[in-house]
C-alpha cells in the first residue's frame, strides 16, 4: 500500500481488513476471537475498538458470535446464580398472557436480564429473574 496522506472510508476500510487478519492470527494463538470495530475517522486519522471473545468448547475460532449466541452462552454459564437450569433455554414462558421464549441472559443489564424472544411478534423483550422464574413455575 503507498503513504496515505489523508484517511477516506475505502482507506480505513482496508486497514481494517488487514488489522483483522492479523488480530485473527493473534486470537487463534490464544483461543479467542479479536476485531476490530466501530471506527470513527477524518482525513487525519481513525480510531475504534478492539473487542475479544472467548471461544465457546468445541469450538475452533471463527467469526464473532451474534449477540443471541452471546446470551444464550451466557444463559448457560450463569442460569445457576439465577436458581436455573441450562435446559431451561429455548423454553416457553408465557408472561401477561403471550407467549415468549428465553433466549438467554443478558450479563451487562442491571435489573431485566433475561432476554426472551415474543413468538408472535418475533421481538426482543427483557424480563427480570423472578418474572422469569415464576413463568417457569420454580417459585
Amino acid at each position: 500500500m503507498a503513504r496515505i496522506d489523508e484517511f477516506d472510508f475505502y482507506t480505513v476500510q482496508e486497514i481494517q481488513k488487514e488489522i483483522n487478519d492479523v488480530l485473527k492470527q493473534i486470537g487463534e494463538a490464544h483461543g479467542v476471537n479479536l476485531s476490530l470495530h466501530r471506527i470513527k475517522y477524518d482525513r487525519y486519522g481513525f480510531k475504534g475498538y478492539i473487542e475479544a471473545q472467548t471461544v465457546p468448547e468445541g469450538e475452533h475460532g471463527g467469526d464473532s458470535l451474534n449477540y443471541e449466541q452471546k446470551y444464550a452462552l451466557d444463559f448457560t454459564r450463569q442460569c445457576a446464580q439465577y436458581g436455573l437450569d441450562p435446559t431451561h433455554l429455548n423454553a416457553l414462558v408465557v408472561i401477561n398472557g403471550r407467549t415468549y421464549t428465553l433466549i438467554g441472559l443478558k450479563t451487562r443489564a442491571r435489573m431485566h436480564k433475561f432476554v426472551c424472544r415474543d413468538n408472535k411478534k418475533g421481538r426482543l423483550y427483557r424480563f427480570s429473574h423472578l418474572t422469569i422464574k415464576q413463568a417457569l413455575n420454580l417459585l
